[in-house]
């Protein structure tokens, strides 16, 4: 047999075969087709609907699980920032020319507070600030690390003025409640 006669028969085999394989898939569909059923789809449509509820219940579950464990786990400072954050009404957009370049908000003291106002916000870092107007400007009470990156500590950014009542550092839960109590209105 020539060459070329052997290209033709392997050209019709791969022909025929290829035909085989097409009508395979032809009565595979067709099949798929009429298993389908309005039935058949119902079914499918509340799998899905029936797994997207528990995976939405689970993660609901699992949120509530780590805000159970995350109350459980503050620290008497946190609570008592997050008790001030939280009645506080007034929320201001973040500056971001509040930031100094070392993590504090040294800007933030510019926000004009009448004395004993106060407002909060949020860094674009996630960390919380609280503001209060005072005789001597507007005091910033924030988170020193973001969360996840450090324990809770509370420092601020307050006029000289302050310096016996607010040390510099981190302040205790005592000096952080005494000095919003003294000057909230």
């Amino acid at each position: 047999m020539e060459a070329k006669q052997a290209a033709v028969l392997g050209a019709g085999a791969v022909a025929v075969a290829g035909l085989g394989w097409m009508t395979k898939r032809f009565l595979q569909k067709r099949a798929i087709k009429k298993a389908i059923t309005p039935e058949v789809v119902a079914t499918a449509q509340s799998t899905v609907e029936m797994s997207r509820i528990n995976a939405n219940n689970q993660l609901i579950a699992t949120l509530k699980q780590a805000a159970a464990k995350k109350v459980a786990d503050q620290s008497p400072l946190e609570k008592c920032f997050d008790a001030w954050y939280n009645r506080i009404d007034t929320l201001l957009d973040f500056d971001p020319r509040w930031k100094n370049g070392t993590g504090y908000f040294n800007g933030a003291m510019t926000v004009g507070l009448a004395n004993g106002n106060m407002a909060k916000a949020t860094g674009d870092c996630g960390r919380r600030l609280i503001m209060i107007g005072t005789e001597h400007g507007t005091a910033v009470f924030f988170e020193r690390y973001t969360i996840g990156h450090g324990p809770f500590v509370v420092v601020h950014n307050t006029a000289s003025q302050f310096r016996e009542e607010v040390p510099n550092g981190s302040l205790s839960v005592e000096q952080f409640n005494d000095f919003l109590t003294k000057y909230m209105k």
